[in-house]
């Protein structure tokens, strides 16, 4: 991104929203193990809140995703979605119709953003919630994986009017242009991203783990 001539506080937005999840994870770790069981509906509903911050704006085109912050556009469904994941798992096992309720809610309110990538992601992550660790009938898991995906499908037929973004959705084009081991540098690092969660899970069967991997 600083090769192409990308203005400099666009592609630290990236170390920001980083550093912002930390600070997420940080506060998640140090929360007492005797009281996260019921400060997870609390904390879901306030992540849920920073999404719908993204509405607040005038948005681009009809797109509402972004937030500014200090000279930063940052999308706060990115920076959340995956702790509102970790709420669910957490709420699921006691609360079964709580937790489905928020990955229903967080799931319909991507895809009026809309963002399909973001919402096909959230919703398949949610399934595995739904599979692995809501307690109740197969039919009735059946149901709920059904709806999370249709709302996944749905926010496909929400034509996005903006155009790729060279540094974004053209991002890898841009690394496999500068030559063969670019590309298989991009490439390793892409397929890496999912990794550590994948093999948590094949050592703990945590489904919050295979949740954050499909994410």
């Amino acid at each position: 991104m600083r090769q192409i001539g990308i203005p400099t506080t666009t592609w630290l937005t990236n170390i920001a929203a980083t550093a912002a999840g930390l600070l997420l994870l940080l506060f998640v770790g140090r929360m007492p193990r005797s009281t996260r069981l019921r400060t997870q509906v609390t904390i879901a509903l306030a992540a849920i809140a920073t999404i719908l911050l993204a509405f607040v704006s005038n948005g681009m085109l009809g797109v509402h995703r972004w937030v500014s912050l200090g000279g930063f556009h940052l999308q706060p469904s990115a920076i959340v979605a995956p702790l509102i994941i970790a709420c669910i798992t957490a709420i699921a096992p006691s609360r079964a119709a709580s937790a489905f309720a928020i990955a229903a809610l967080t799931t319909i309110i991507l895809a009026l953003q809309p963002d399909a990538a973001q919402t096909t992601s959230f919703a398949a992550a949610c399934s595995v919630i739904v599979a692995f660790d809501i307690q109740t009938s197969r039919p009735q898991k059946a149901i709920g994986i059904t709806i999370l995906l249709a709302a996944a499908a749905i926010s496909f037929t929400q034509l996005d009017p903006l155009a790729p973004v060279q540094h974004v959705e053209e991002i890898y084009g841009l690394v496999a242009s500068k030559g063969a081991a670019w590309a298989a540098v991009g490439a390793t690092a892409l397929l890496l991203l999912p990794l550590p969660f994948v093999v948590v899970f094949l050592q703990t069967r945590e489904p919050v783990t295979l949740a954050l991997a499909v994410y």
